[in-house]
């Protein structure tokens, strides 16, 4: 049907996209939910590592219980260390996987794409804690 759907396409010169190519949709599908992941966290990471400079300079300029009532508001900004060290394992993976091949890249990237999966779960669950409190 895709290759039918594919021919129809190209004939009437439909903007095609990767998921409509046979052979590369499922690849292409795979990758996109890589990268939508991937994305997501980066994204989570730079709203942490803003979230935790604001705090550290509430908390520098001596103003304690605006600090204290900031992070109850953004619960994130507490997670500061234990994203820093997933972020160091992560990129530890990364490296490795740059040396591997075959089956044993795809492991460690499946073990990377997981670990930035725990992250934005235990991201999420915090900011849903906060706000049913």
């Amino acid at each position: 049907m895709k290759a039918a759907n594919l021919a129809m396409d190209f004939a009437t010169r439909e903007p095609m996209t990767g998921r409509d190519v046979p052979i590369v949709g499922g690849w292409y599908g795979r990758t996109n939910s890589e990268t939508q992941l991937r994305r997501q966290y980066f994204d989570a990471i730079e709203e942490g590592n803003i979230a935790e400079n604001k705090l550290q300079g509430l908390v520098r300029s001596g103003r304690g219980a605006e600090a204290d009532a900031w992070l109850s508001a953004h619960p994130e900004a507490g997670l500061a260390r234990a994203v820093w060290r997933t972020q160091t394992h992560i990129g530890k993976l990364n490296k490795q996987a740059a040396t591997e091949s075959g089956e044993a890249k795809r492991a460690t990237e499946q073990e990377a794409m997981a670990a930035m999966a725990t992250v934005l779960e235990t991201i999420r669950r915090v900011q849903e804690e906060a706000t049913t409190r």
